[in-house]
């Protein structure tokens, strides 16, 4: 007799797998099999239940670690997010943050299949569930749901080889990010403030507890994870874009045995140049290792980068 890896009482979920199929994701596929009526038929990356409109993928040592249904019974959060267009999916799960990947070749996946992820953290506990939506002609056509431990990639693409699995930073920066809510507003009062020069002076922007130089592994341990990653460019590997300081976040790692630090704070705003050079009368400022600049556009300030000029000085 194979012991339940899942205590049903214990267990918690943002989707109704319990309820609707009989386990908990992270049950052993044995457990799995007799607790899911009907017949199963093995295949190479998952196992599937045709009564039930179900695949359950398997890590290597034979648990369930995430799922993909058709069932119109399923549900995320309490929604059915089957047949559900985008816009009712940007309308349900606005909260969240939402990433559109979008990729074409092969038959599984046309020119025309993208696909929405997101991570939920369930209330009863600091764990994360990873939700997938597969859209096929604007419709959510298949819904996945898996551990927190599982790249979105490989959820969204099962079977890719661990050489060409993305991270899921990696991911983001291939992907669109959909709930995007930057407060300009609220960032053109910052750099007008009298403060901003005293916070940038010693290489940090009010609001934000790190100053330029942190690593992003302490920031990442000590903080929370970003909301969504865009690509560099020059010296910057990556950018994070935190919600909460209305910042991206610019990491440069000297060598690939090195710490990855914070050197750029790029600061969305909205602002005449009239306006800015009045105010601080320049347009790149050094103040020792730090320096400000501005991006303009159409004779409008549209960002305030803050930038530590050597992080890798050793002298």
């Amino acid at each position: 007799m194979k012991t339940k890896e899942i205590d049903t009482k214990e267990y918690h979920s943002i989707g109704n797998e319990l309820k609707l199929f009989g386990f908990g994701i992270g049950e052993d596929i044995h457990n799995i099999n007799k607790a899911v009526e009907g017949t199963v038929e093995e295949e190479e990356l998952y196992y599937e239940f045709p009564k039930h409109e179900l695949r359950v993928y398997l890590n290597p040592y034979k648990k369930s670690h995430f799922i993909s249904t058709t069932n119109p019974e399923f549900e995320i959060l309490d929604e059915t997010a089957l047949n559900m267009t985008k816009e009712d999916v940007m309308a349900e799960f606005s909260e969240y943050d939402l990433h559109e990947f979008v990729f074409g070749f092969g038959e599984d996946n046309p020119e025309d299949t993208s696909y929405i992820y997101f991570s939920v953290e369930k209330e009863e506990d600091d764990d994360k569930q990873k939700v997938v939506l597969k859209f096929n002609q604007d419709r959510v056509e298949s819904v996945f749901l898996g551990t927190e431990d599982v790249p979105f990639h490989q959820i969204i693409e099962p079977g890719v080889e661990e050489d060409d699995l993305f991270t899921d930073d990696e991911l983001m920066v291939l992907s669109k990010y959909l709930t995007l809510d930057v407060d300009l507003g609220l960032n053109n009062k910052k750099v007008l403030s009298k403060e901003f020069m005293q916070y940038a002076q010693v290489g940090l922007l009010e609001g934000m507890p790190f100053p330029l130089g942190f690593s992003k592994d302490d920031l990442i341990n000590r903080f929370e994870l970003p909301n969504t990653v865009t690509a560099g460019s020059g010296m910057v590997k990556q950018y994070y874009y935190y919600t909460a300081y209305n910042a991206y976040l610019g990491f440069t790692q000297e060598d690939e045995e090195s710490k990855e630090l914070l050197t750029e704070i790029v600061i969305p705003v909205d602002l005449p140049i009239e306006e800015m050079e009045e105010r601080y009368d320049f347009k790149d400022k050094k103040m020792g290792e730090y320096s400000i600049s501005i991006v303009t556009e159409e004779e409008r300030v549209v960002e305030v980068i803050l930038t530590l000029a050597d992080p890798f000085d050793k002298s």
